[in-house]
């Protein structure tokens, strides 16, 4: 019977989780209202957020066969560009809205 700590999975996760939750405190500096924020505070946002790398991690490890690279890559660049363009077009018609109806009539 395999062990939990024998999954590619698990250990990816932990080691995944270790090394990015000191990457996220090396951050706490470069953040405005961190330094100021309470201990505990500061400790449950980096806590959360490298939940957040961890799981990513996880994730990227399923590959895409043809590409060879992880699914995570793959999924980021085929859903994050499309909504980019969404908000930016959503973005740019809202600013021109704002020019017609603030435009002086002649």
């Amino acid at each position: 019977m395999k062990r939990l700590v024998d999954l590619p999975e698990i250990n990816v996760a932990l080691f995944a989780f270790l090394l990015n939750l000191v990457w996220e405190f090396g951050q706490v500096p470069l953040y405005r209202d961190l330094p100021s924020q309470g201990h505990w505070a500061s400790i449950k946002l980096c806590t959360r957020a490298t939940l957040g790398d961890a799981v990513i991690a996880v994730v990227a490890l399923p590959m895409v066969p043809v590409l060879r690279v992880g699914l995570a890559p793959v999924l980021q660049w085929v859903i994050a560009p499309p909504l980019v363009v969404w908000f930016v077009k959503r973005q740019l018609a809202g600013t021109r809205q704002k020019e017609v109806t603030h435009a002086p009539h002649r």
